[in-house]
């Protein structure tokens, strides 16, 4: 079969008018430009129309890699906490709570499991948000995480990841699969009236509700049938514009699917444990460290409170608070999916909730394979939170053996209770079974920058960086 789709490595980046896999009908694929990165021995910018070379929309060439522009944009990307806390105690939540549709309903459930009356009720809310938000958690994970620190051979490297990419991909399934239903929804909107009941009757026989992994008769059904239906459209149509786009789309989605199916996680899983380096690093039992993973993703996948937290702000994004509304709720999804990006190395939380009336809005990152002055194990944490009527606070902290060293900035307003705050911190820490090493109270005055507090990111560009 003609390669119609014409699914290659060209460089492709998010369109303005794609968002959230929704394709508008004007959307193209077009390689991303920083005419700011290299200058040219003319004195032009590259990137730029030449008057005298002739150069023209094809020259333009982008010299910076795939792992700088996400630190760029996570560097820009500093005020999700602020942008979360207008989204959901904002306006556009008091309109949707007016709604007369079943996103009401939604809204008022999601505050009803945000609202903690008690200490011990708010501790396990945390930990049960923590246990659902971090996909990479538990005796295996740290167990691979420390083997890729180490000096392992190739055969053991690319086994864990190889692992590591299917797991991440079996656990996405149900996020697949509402991208392909969305886009196939679009498709539909875009085919020519005469080929829109086919298309129809193809995608009803999918199942959009399927668990992780079973994706046998979902997959057999896109390469069988939807697939060569697009490919065979486009040929008769010469449709290689959105329809297209929207296909390739479509098509890199159902690779993801499928290479996250439950036979081929068993796979991976097979040739990681038979690797004899493997099984002489591990500590502990692989089997029981791998079956607890697999509880975790069901406890992710079961989670209300992040289930109702999606669906509250996909309904913000499509404009059900009002079109006014709709940039806000894009940001905030824009800001979570960056911190859920491939080359995220820390573990990220988002931990919404309303304590003794206040409204609080708190965000995390940790870094468990930190290091400290000596060389020695650190874990280090930078947790930022806005509390109603109180203002922004952020800590930077960094535990070694049960001891922690903490650095507390809170507002201005509230530094005359600093002894206070200070006598609060250490009951708090001692509680839960930390010493304190070093506690110090200074006043915000800015936002840190998470490359700031982990400067490790910045490594990563020492190792492949370019675009694809």
């Amino acid at each position: 079969m003609a390669n119609i789709l014409q699914v290659t490595s060209a460089p492709v980046t998010p369109d303005p008018s794609v968002q959230h896999g929704r394709v508008a009908p004007d959307m193209s694929v077009k390689n991303p430009v920083n005419p700011s990165a290299v200058n040219r021995a003319d004195g032009q910018e590259t990137g730029q129309t030449g008057s005298s070379t002739g150069e023209g929309r094809f020259s333009a060439v982008d010299f910076e890699g795939n792992y700088a522009a996400f630190l760029r944009e996570l560097t820009d990307n500093v005020n999700l906490p602020k942008e979360m806390e207008t989204v959901l105690f904002g306006e556009g939540a008091v309109a949707l709570s007016r709604n007369k549709e079943e996103i009401s309903e939604v809204l008022k459930e999601l505050f009803s499991s945000m609202e903690m009356d008690s200490p011990e009720e708010l501790k396990d809310f945390l930990q049960n948000q923590q246990q659902a938000q971090i996909k990479f958690s538990g005796n295996l994970f740290n167990n691979l995480r420390g083997m890729l620190q180490g000096n392992i051979s190739s055969s053991l490297r690319t086994a864990i990841l190889n692992f590591g990419k299917s797991y991440n991909d079996y656990s996405s399934s149900g996020h697949f699969l509402a991208q392909l239903e969305t886009i196939a929804g679009d498709i539909d909107k875009l085919l020519l009236p005469s080929f829109q009941g086919e298309f129809e009757d193809l995608i009803s026989q999918m199942n959009f509700k399927g668990g992780m992994g079973e994706d046998k008769a979902n997959s057999s059904l896109i390469n069988g049938q939807i697939i060569p239906f697009l490919s065979n459209y486009i040929s008769r149509t010469h449709d290689y514009g959105a329809v297209r786009n929207a296909a390739i789309l479509f098509v890199l989605y159902a690779v993801k699917y499928e290479n996250g199916s439950e036979e081929l996680l068993a796979k991976q899983k097979e040739a990681l444990l038979n690797n004899s380096d493997f099984r002489l690093l591990f500590k502990g039992d692989p089997e029981e460290a791998f079956q607890e993973s697999l509880k975790n993703l069901e406890m992710k996948t079961g989670n209300n409170f992040t289930k109702l937290f999606n669906q509250f702000l996909l309904a913000g994004a499509e404009g059900k608070t009002g079109t006014e509304n709709i940039s806000q709720f894009q940001d905030v999804l824009r800001g979570l999916l960056l911190n859920e990006s491939v080359y995220m190395p820390l573990q990220h939380l988002v931990l919404p909730f309303r304590y003794g009336e206040k409204d609080v809005m708190s965000e995390m990152w940790v870094d468990q394979d930190a290091k400290d002055m000596n060389g020695g194990k650190l874990t280090k944490m930078l947790l930022k939170f806005n509390i109603q009527n109180l203002g922004s606070f952020e800590i930077i902290s960094g535990i070694t053996d049960m001891r922690v060293d903490m650095s507390l900035f809170m507002p201005e307003d509230l530094m005359e209770k600093q002894k206070d705050v200070e006598g609060v911190v250490n009951t708090i820490l001692r509680q839960n079974g930390l010493s304190v090493a070093n506690l110090g109270i200074y006043q915000k005055t800015r936002d840190f920058k998470l490359q700031e507090v982990f400067p490790g990111l910045k490594d990563a560009e020492k190792g492949l960086n370019v675009r694809i």
